[in-house]
């Protein structure tokens, strides 16, 4: 009976967590260092294919979080990259 009241615990904590962050995400007052970009922003903005996007991301050159079903980066990480390419890193 606990063990149930544990996982309840915990899936109602999640579903807090993950509503939080969606409104974070949804919030026209995102700073510029908190912005998240999805995959279709990332396609867009580096003019490159979905499995390129997951390449890079089993290869660890770009990463990615996860909110429920959907990655996103976010700015920092993308600066990284970005100043990576800028070095001659490899895409």
């Amino acid at each position: 009976m606990q063990k149930n009241k544990d996982l309840n615990f915990l899936h109602e904590s999640h579903q807090e967590i993950l509503k939080a962050i969606q409104e974070i995400v949804a919030s026209k007052e995102v700073k510029e260092s908190e912005k998240v970009y999805n995959l279709s922003d990332l396609e867009k903005m580096f003019h490159v294919s979905r499995r390129t996007l997951f390449t890079w991301k089993s290869k660890g050159i770009l990463t990615f979080g996860q909110i429920g079903k959907k990655l996103y980066v976010i700015q920092q990480e993308l600066d990284r990259f970005i100043n990576s390419l800028n070095k001659g890193g490899k895409r």
